[in-house]
């Protein structure tokens, strides 16, 4: 069976990593609701057997494909802390900036992140990549609430703020909610520059 031939040519490892790759073509490119299976078993070149034995099952799948796009999305935005510079509110505006540019680049990605009802959160890798992605909003709220001397409730309210704001906007931009709001500003401005002013109703000094 030829099937089976090509799927001996994947390392352990190699085909995990194409099952994920290809999972994540398809969302991005179809749409979550486009992925199955079997579908991805076809297109890497193996038995349909094979992606049970690295996942479990389909929401098995997508918790690590999610897990991995939480780590890598945490990567960039920390990397985008480290070239902002000193001022925290740049920095935050940097991490919001990755988020967007992530998100638009992997739309499809970033949405099953944030469907619950497709995950098992319970799983370590969703907890891990969970916490990892957390932290660097977390790390710039813990500043800011040093920096103004806010209480805790004050700073969980900013922080849940800078979330809300960072994942709705992108949310609004992928779905296309954003564009009679883009159409009336000024010429020129671009949905990152506007996100910046969005981002400018929280203080960050």
């Amino acid at each position: 069976m030829p099937l089976v031939k090509k799927a001996n040519t994947h390392h352990h490892g190699a085909l995990r990593e194409a099952l994920l790759a290809e999972a994540e073509r398809v969302i991005d490119s179809e749409g979550l609701d486009a992925l199955s299976l079997r579908s991805i078993s076809k297109a890497v070149g193996v038995t349909h057997a094979a992606p049970a034995n690295h996942f479990g099952d389909l929401p098995g799948l997508l918790s690590e494909l999610a897990a991995d796009g939480m780590k890598r999305l945490a990567v960039r935005q920390a990397a985008a802390v480290e070239e902002a510079g000193p001022l925290l509110r740049d920095r935050a505006h940097a991490v919001a900036r990755a988020y967007f540019k992530f998100a638009t680049e992997h739309p499809g990605l970033v949405t099953l992140m944030s469907r619950s009802n497709r995950l098992y959160l319970d799983r370590p890798s969703i907890k891990e990549a969970d916490a990892l992605a957390r932290r660097v909003v977390d790390d710039l709220s813990e500043e800011n609430r040093k920096n103004k001397k806010i209480d805790a409730v004050r700073a969980a309210a900013e922080r849940t703020a800078l979330r809300a704001m960072i994942h709705g906007y992108s949310m609004l931009y992928l779905d296309g909610r954003l564009g009679p709001t883009l159409a009336d500003l000024p010429e020129g401005m671009t949905p990152e520059a506007f996100f910046d002013v969005v981002l400018d109703v929280i203080d960050f000094p």
